[in-house]
């Protein structure tokens, strides 16, 4: 299909997989804010549909130490 299939082929399928992904919102909303959201959630996808164990953590928090500068 495309790049997400050869990264998927190249893991050890035999151990359950962890995606793990975190977002510190700051600034405007905007589209590309979901790129990295959307990528792992197609890696999750794909190793599900591959039988593979695989959980997806995705965690939010508001602390930037950047917020406390001058």
């Amino acid at each position: 299909m495309f790049w997400c299939n050869e990264l998927i082929n190249g893991i050890n399928t035999q151990f359950p997989q962890i995606i793990n992904d975190s977002k510190t919102p700051s600034g405007r909303a905007h589209v590309g804010a979901l790129r990295g959201v959307v990528i792992h959630d197609v890696i999750f996808r794909l190793l599900r549909e591959k039988g593979v164990a695989v959980r997806y953590l995705y965690g939010v928090d508001d602390y930037d130490p950047l917020d406390e500068l001058p």
